[in-house]
């Protein structure tokens, strides 16, 4: 999904559901500490931010304005609503909290990498 590996990182991805009324969110990669990266694949801010005018998406909120404008995240709802069997331990342990982060698009995913830094 993603190219070659990325140091210090732990992914979460989301696919949309097949009814396009949520997203399914699953923990696909851990490589360290210091990044986790928020990616939901086939989307762009555009149509990410169109799909949760349509679902429910607990813990994740679009910006008013521009798709390209900080979104709001819940990690610990983020963390809650994930494949539970995988997230609970491999989460990096700061990842708590609410963050404000602006996405990017790389390789057909909208990411939104977060760090230790974003929510001191």
């Amino acid at each position: 999904m993603f190219g070659g590996q990325e140091a210090g990182m732990a992914r979460l991805n989301g696919l949309a559901t097949s009814s396009g009324r949520g997203v399914y969110w699953q923990l696909i990669d851990v490589g360290g500490p210091d990044v986790l990266t928020i990616a939901v694949s086939n989307q762009t801010p555009g149509s990410l931010k169109e799909l949760l005018r349509r679902a429910t998406v607990p813990g994740f909120w679009p910006p008013e304005g521009n798709e390209y404008g900080l979104w709001t995240i819940d990690l610990d709802v983020m963390r809650e609503h994930a494949n539970k069997a995988m997230t609970s331990s491999r989460f990096p342990p700061w990842v708590s909290g609410k963050v404000s982060v602006r996405p990017s698009v790389k390789e057909g995913a909208v990411r939104f990498d977060i760090t230790p830094e974003m929510l001191a």
